[in-house]
Order: C-alpha cells, then sequence, then structure tokens
C-alpha cells in the first residue's frame, strides 16, 4: 500500500507543480499586456496632450519600460508588506508631481494593512465595517 501511495503523492505533486508553472506564465504574460497597454495609452494621451511634442515619445516610451520593469522588479522583491516598494514609488513620484504629488492611498483608494501586505479598498473596507 505503501508504494502505491507514494506513486499516488509523487502525480498530484506533478500535477500541482505543472499548474503552477502554468499560472507563472499566464502572470508573466499578463504583465507584459499590461506593460504595453500602458505604454499605448501614454503615447496616445502624451500625442494628444502635446501635439508638438510627438517626436519624444518614443524616449518616453522607452523610459516608461525601464520605470516599469525597476518597479515590478521592486514590487516583487520586497518583503510581505511592500511597505518599502510603495515608499520608492511615492518618493519618486514626489520629486515629479512636486506640489500635486498624492500618497498611495489618496492616489489609488487603497492601503497596506500593516505587517500583512494587504492591500485594501477604503470604500469596500467602510461599507464592511
Amino acid at each position: 500500500m505503501g508504494a502505491k501511495q507514494s506513486g499516488v503523492i509523487r502525480m498530484i505533486q506533478k500535477v500541482r507543480e505543472e499548474e503552477r508553472q502554468r499560472y507563472s506564465m499566464q502572470l508573466q504574460a499578463h504583465a507584459v499586456i499590461y506593460k504595453q497597454a500602458m505604454a499605448d495609452i501614454a503615447q496616445i494621451s502624451l500625442a494628444e496632450a502635446f501635439p508638438e511634442g510627438a517626436e519624444r515619445i518614443p524616449a518616453f516610451v522607452e523610459k516608461l519600460g525601464q520605470n516599469f520593469e525597476e518597479f515590478c522588479d521592486l514590487w516583487n522583491e520586497d518583503t510581505r508588506d511592500r511597505e518599502y516598494a510603495l515608499d520608492r514609488l511615492d518618493t519618486r513620484l514626489q520629486q515629479v508631481a512636486q506640489e500635486s504629488f498624492q500618497p498611495f492611498p489618496e492616489r489609488y483608494g487603497m492601503s497596506i494593512e500593516q505587517g500583512r501586505g494587504i492591500i485594501r479598498d477604503r470604500e469596500l473596507e467602510e461599507r464592511t465595517t
């Protein structure tokens, strides 16, 4: 019975690993799609807002991709609560936005539950408390 049971366990482990790999590939595909969609929308927005600066769009798109990858890497490497990644994002954004800067919770309508890394929608939280 032990050999038969360990064979079943190995089969279950193999199926779980295949599912994890498929899920990881899906996440990677979604990241690529979101990154490109963000770049496309940014290009359209820049061209419409600043039609005289269309020749600058390729440099902007390249920088957008670099920053996107930098912050995605930072987000993925951060600890459970993502506080460091969000602090770096807010710091960089504050440098460029200056007086119009709004902290993460105000921009996204979400916050981080301290020490747990759970991001919550404030409106949903208010409705449920």
